[in-house]
């Protein structure tokens, strides 16, 4: 064993907290030496380096975002991303309805039988939630891992082309990119918050279709859909934020969060579709931005309470019991 080795290996575990690796790092380290030595290695494997620094950083991430908060938000942006995708591809991709076909959508290229390549970016939401459900998480991750990097490359190819395509817009590229993104902090619940949170997002997704008026018996532009940003989307993203506020007064820390979690994404709708309408809509925004943080607050404040009480309850029963 060399001491340039440990040194190499101590670099590799800064990429842990300082309180984590005041409580772990020399056990880690240890186990490092010795399998390097073991292999007769005087340089640490590239694979190890590799595997610290990821674990690394996700331990850091868990400092800010506990492990159990990271699952709800994978949870919820599973389901959100699924049902946007499904809901995508038929209406805006497909539209097997229509009959009278937009002219600026025969003035550009369509994608083989669709009406523009979204449904490369579509098809891996479906099939990551099959792998989810048969507990392929492995095989899940990866094809998250795909659908975080297909869509800069679809917006990408699209423009190198002149914008060719009737479609997918920036909005909607960057929208699944994110919920790629958030699935992959943690781990989706399985069960009845996954039902809840399908549900949730097929509700809001037919009644957005519906308002926006994406269904019609000729094409639409999905612009129609990022462009609605009044009732009654925002009377439900608003409903969600109070409904989190209700919960975490009653001390259900998790309901609450869970709650927050489900609206987040279309709390980005209601964003990016004011943007769309209104770029000087600074008002509304910071409107909303005002309610997020202060619901959020709430939530945070009412779960510190309830988790305080639960406490001195626990230190109560204690005593109770010491002194019998």
């Amino acid at each position: 064993m060399s001491a340039a080795l440990e040194q190499r290996y101590r670099r590799a575990l800064r990429w842990y907290p300082t309180r984590w690796r005041e409580r772990h790092g020399e056990v880690v380290l240890s186990t490092l030496l010795d399998g390097a030595d073991a292999e007769g290695r005087a340089t640490p494997a590239r694979g190890e380096l590799l595997n610290l620094a990821v674990t690394g950083v996700a331990t850091r991430g868990s400092a800010v975002l506990p492990t159990g908060v990271r699952d709800l938000i994978s949870t919820a942006a599973l389901a959100t991303g699924t049902v946007l995708a499904v809901a995508f591809f038929t209406v805006f991709s497909w539209a097997p309805w229509a009959t009278v076909t937009d002219w600026e959508m025969i003035a550009r290229g369509s994608f083989g039988p669709f009406i523009n390549p979204g449904p490369l970016v579509y098809a891996l939401w479906p099939i990551a939630l099959s792998l989810f459900l048969l507990r392929r998480y492995a095989a899940m991750r990866w094809v998250l891992g795909l659908a975080v990097l297909v869509p800069p490359l679809l917006r990408l190819s699209n423009w190198l082309q002149g914008d060719v395509w009737f479609g997918p817009m920036a909005t909607t590229l960057g929208m699944f990119m994110l919920l790629a993104a958030a699935t992959l902090l943690g781990t989706p619940s399985r069960g009845a918050r996954m039902l809840v949170a399908i549900g949730f997002a097929t509700a809001v997704a037919s009644v957005m279709l519906a308002a926006s008026g994406s269904i019609q018996g000729y094409v639409v532009w999905e612009r129609a859909f990022w462009m609605l940003h009044t009732s009654p989307i925002e009377w439900i993203v608003l409903g969600m934020l109070a409904l989190a506020v209700v919960l975490g007064i009653a001390r259900r820390p998790s309901d609450a969060l869970f709650s927050l979690t489900l609206v987040g994404p279309w709390a980005v709708v209601v964003g990016a579709a004011a943007v769309r309408t209104d770029p000087h809509a600074a008002a509304g925004l910071a409107f909303y931005a005002v309610v997020l943080i202060a619901a959020a607050s709430l939530v945070a404040l009412a779960i510190r309470r309830s988790r305080d009480a639960l406490r001195e309850r626990a230190n109560t029963e204690g005593r109770r019991t010491a002194g019998a």
